[in-house]
C-alpha cells in the first residue's frame, strides 16, 4: 500500500512538473520568439545548455527520466551516510591519595623508587560523524588546495619529509576534515583532532568526505559540462 501511494505521489509530481514545464516553455516562446539562445535560462533548467533544455521541453519521455533522476537524487540526499570514527584523547584523572605517613616501627621502603601515577590518561572515544559536505565547505576546500600543494612542494624542496607533523598538506587536510567534523561535533578542535587521529585516518576521512565530489567535478570538467561539481 505504501509503495502504491509513493508511485501515485511521484506520478502527480511528474504531472505537475510537466505542466509547469509546458507553461514555462509557452511563456519563454512568447517572450523570446525568434531567439533560441534564451531557452533554458529559467530556474527549472538551470545548468543545461539551450539545446538540452529544448530537448527536454519537446520530449516528454526524456523529461520524465530527467525528473525521476532528480527525485531519486534528492531522496538520497535526505539521509546521508554517517560513520563511526575512533579518536584517542588524553583525559584528566584524579591523582591517587597520598600514602599515610610512616609510624614508629614501619619497615616500608620510603626511598625514591616510587612510581608516579600520571594525571592524564589515554582514552579511546568513538564519534558518530555525518559525511555530507555542504557546497560552501567544498568550495573553500577547492580554493585552498592549490595553495596547500605549493606549500608542500616548497616544504619538500627544503628537506622536509612527506606526511610528517610539519607537512603543509597534512595540516591542510586536517583543517578540511575538521570543517566537516564540526558539523556533527562543534566542540571538536584542531589540536584534539591532530592529536587523536593518525595520518591514515585523516587521509581516509578526507577521501570519504571529498573524494566523490572531486570525482564528479573532474568528470564534468573532462566531459565539457557546464559549471563545476560545486
Amino acid at each position: 500500500m505504501a509503495s502504491q501511494r509513493e508511485q501515485q505521489r511521484r506520478q502527480q509530481q511528474r504531472q505537475q512538473q510537466q505542466q509547469a514545464t509546458a507553461t514555462t516553455a509557452t511563456t519563454a516562446t512568447t517572450a523570446n520568439e525568434g531567439n533560441e539562445g534564451n531557452e533554458g535560462n529559467d530556474a527549472l533548467f538551470e545548468g543545461l545548455t539551450p539545446e538540452e533544455a529544448h530537448a527536454l521541453r519537446t520530449n516528454p519521455a526524456a523529461a520524465d527520466a530527467f525528473y525521476d533522476e532528480g527525485l531519486a537524487y534528492n531522496l538520497d540526499e535526505v539521509a546521508p551516510e554517517s560513520l563511526t570514527v575512533s579518536l584517542y584523547e588524553y583525559v584528566d584523572v584524579p591523582p591517587p591519595p597520598p600514602p599515610p605517613p610512616p609510624v614508629d616501627g614501619d619497615t616500608r621502603d620510603t626511598g625514591d623508587d616510587v612510581v608516579i601515577m600520571p594525571t592524564r590518561r589515554l582514552r579511546r572515544r568513538r564519534y558518530r560523524i555525518e559525511t555530507r559536505v555542504p557546497m560552501m565547505i567544498f568550495n573553500r576546500m577547492l580554493a585552498g588546495r592549490q595553495r596547500a600543494m605549493r606549500a608542500r612542494a616548497a616544504y619538500l624542496a627544503h628537506g622536509g619529509s612527506a606526511n610528517d607533523g610539519g607537512d603543509p598538506m597534512l595540516q591542510w587536510m586536517q583543517e578540511q576534515v575538521l570543517a566537516v567534523w564540526q558539523l556533527s561535533d562543534p566542540a571538536m578542535t584542531l589540536d584534539r583532532l591532530a592529536e587523536g587521529l593518525d595520518f591514515q585516518q585523516v587521509q581516509g576521512l578526507f577521501a570519504r568526505f571529498f573524494g566523490e565530489l572531486l570525482r564528479q567535478q573532474q568528470s564534468k570538467a573532462s566531459g565539457g559540462g557546464n559549471g563545476s561539481a560545486a
